[in-house]
């Protein structure tokens, strides 16, 4: 929520965050239903956004939270907004896809959710200095993206429960045929994520340099 990390080494209360357990993290943040950044949401970058309402407590703007009206001993329902409400979204799919699929690591999981989002829409700072675009949560987008990582990797999907069920082979070590592609349980990636979690298998460039050439440079050397 609003105590998301606002720089690469401490969070707001000074909670030293080391590189290695950055990738271990979701930052997320809150949107209102035209999937803008509201008033009390935080300025700071993030990784996702879910639903937090507008807090203008119109009707259809805010988010309906359960509880129990001690007064009148009736369970009802009254509208709720901000990044509390919406990090437990964000929480409650990463547990879903996870138990779809429990072999994942956290980081490959991360990596899932963030790439079955909506990536839709800008998130507008203060003074129009920096523009943040982070994708939107997608329950059944982060599902169908761990899925199809199942049957990338040679294993089958449950009809029934929806899990994935069978067994890998072993783990990769090289990008040949596995350009641009996230191979979980893998010694090394050859996907665009592999810049960022510093994860690239050595012969990236080498063998998919033509679709990371930005990122591979002249030397084609990767940036990792």
């Amino acid at each position: 929520g609003n105590d998301a990390i606002v720089d690469a080494t401490y969070t707001r209360q000074g909670l030293l965050v080391s590189p290695e357990w950055r990738e271990h993290i979701v930052m997320a943040t809150a949107h209102d239903r035209q999937e803008e950044r509201p008033d009390y949401a935080n300025y700071g970058p993030a990784d996702i956004s879910a639903p937090g309402g507008d807090g203008s407590h119109e009707p259809g703007e805010d988010l309906l939270v359960a509880c129990h009206d001690k007064e009148t001993g009736v369970d009802t329902y009254f509208p709720g907004e901000g990044t509390s409400f919406a990090a437990p979204l964000v929480s409650g799919t990463l547990a879903l896809a996870w138990s779809l699929y429990p072999e994942l690591s956290a980081p490959d999981l991360k990596e899932l959710v963030l790439e079955g989002g909506r990536q839709t829409g800008t998130v507008e700072m203060s003074g129009g200095m920096t523009t943040y675009n982070h994708p939107r949560l997608d329950m059944l987008g982060a599902i169908e993206a761990v899925q199809q990582q199942c049957v990338c990797e040679g294993r089958t999907v449950d009809p029934a429960t929806g899990a994935c069920v069978g067994t890998t082979g072993p783990a990769e070590d090289g990008c040949e045929g596995r350009c641009g592609k996230f191979t979980s349980g893998a010694s090394c990636q050859c996907n665009a994520g592999c810049f960022e979690y510093g994860d690239c298998c050595a012969d990236l460039c080498a063998v998919c340099g033509d679709s990371f050439a930005d990122a591979c440079g002249g030397e084609c050397e990767p940036a990792c």
